[in-house]
């Protein structure tokens, strides 16, 4: 599961996906005009569209979608609950939905026949992305949903918002290196290009000795923090070394030319690993939230509005945003408490009393 950022995703890789997926719609819609002109005696099969992303959409036409692109099909949603809340809506809420997914996770062969089709996928791969609020991750991170493997299968990515906002000039920055900078640009075209061009060829990519072991010692690293943390946390750190190796791949074939003839190499998976810590911080925040108390989630609100306010705030800019979740007299003991415990510290500008963050 992703949070994401929506500037990049819709002005970055998400521009290029969808450009993409304009320009397979185009192929496929001037392919199926052509072939409803085809003289009915030598009539092939009905063209099939490629996509790479889709959204609402049931399960079952999810899956047929996917039988038609073998390659893969991602399953996109503005919220991630949409698609855990949708499941069974295909049957009226009696389907089997959520055991499918579950099934798809783990890229076997999937059979769904039909009365009017045999539909068969080999190496199944449907990713699931959307954001989600961190007051809800409960809904994912629940005793159902634990125990049944469910909620290990996400991979969660924590959205930092930083203490200042981005710049004008910042900004400007950042969309010249993405759109006007035509050597930033021609790369990450090119990388995308690269993986459009291999998405249907299937291909064995081997590890150099110096990748399997960098890779193989972090696996056993997960394996003993899986150990260390609670009964949830212990399935999603032994799914995270699956992701481990599937994140390897794709930094492989993002990162170099020859990525078909070229073995994964010890910085590839150096890069990888440090992106996996990423994940791991995300995934630990995550289940943090949902085994805190009802005061440690109060708490940890105060704190994020004050990170979100620059490090430092008057009382009443952090209280009024979160009057919602913390009421006015639970933001004054909790701020109190947190100065006691040397987190805060109380600072004074001429008049002003400010509340700060003791490591900014």
């Amino acid at each position: 599961m992703l949070y994401y950022t929506p500037h990049l995703i819709c002005q970055g890789w998400g521009a290029l996906l969808a450009q993409q997926q304009r320009s397979w719609q185009a192929l496929w819609q001037q392919e199926v005009d052509d072939w409803e002109h085809t003289d009915d005696a030598s009539k092939p099969a009905k063209p099939s569209r490629k996509l790479w992303i889709a959204n609402n959409l049931t399960l079952e036409t999810l899956i047929a979608l996917h039988a038609e692109n073998p390659a893969g099909l991602g399953f996109v949603s503005d919220e991630i609950l949409g698609i855990l809340n949708g499941l069974g809506q295909f049957k009226g809420g009696r389907g089997n939905d959520k055991q499918t997914i579950l099934s798809l996770w783990n890229g076997y062969d999937f059979e769904n026949p039909t009365a009017d089709s045999d539909r068969y996928v080999r190496d199944v791969y449907v990713p699931m992305s959307g954001g989600i609020q961190e007051v809800l991750v409960r809904k994912i991170i629940n005793e159902e949903n634990t125990s049944d493997g469910l909620a290990a299968r996400f991979l969660f990515n924590h959205l930092v918002i930083a203490k200042i906002p981005a710049s004008i000039e910042r900004q400007q920055e950042i969309d010249q290196i993405l759109f006007e900078d035509h050597r930033e640009y021609d790369t990450m075209k090119g990388i995308f290009d690269r993986l459009v061009a291999i998405r249907d060829v299937e291909q064995q990519v081997l590890m150099d000795m110096h990748a399997r072991n960098h890779l193989a010692l972090f696996a056993q690293y997960l394996k003993t923090q899986a150990r260390k943390g609670s009964e949830q946390g212990f399935a999603a750190y032994m799914k995270l070394q699956t992701y481990l190796y599937r994140l390897t791949l794709l930094v492989h074939y993002m990162t170099r030319r020859n990525a078909d003839d070229a073995k994964v190499s010890e910085e590839t998976a150096q890069h990888a690993i440090s992106i996996m810590r990423f994940f791991i911080a995300s995934m630990q925040r995550a289940y943090g939230t949902v085994e805190m108390t009802d005061r440690e989630r109060k708490a940890r609100a105060i704190l994020d509005k004050l990170h979100q306010l620059g490090g430092r705030a008057k009382l009443k800019d952090i209280k009024q945003p979160i009057k919602k979740t913390v009421s006015s007299k639970e933001a004054s003991a909790l701020i109190k408490e947190l100065v006691e415990l040397g987190v805060l510290k109380e600072v004074r500008d001429g008049k002003e009393k400010f509340v700060e963050l003791v490591n900014r």
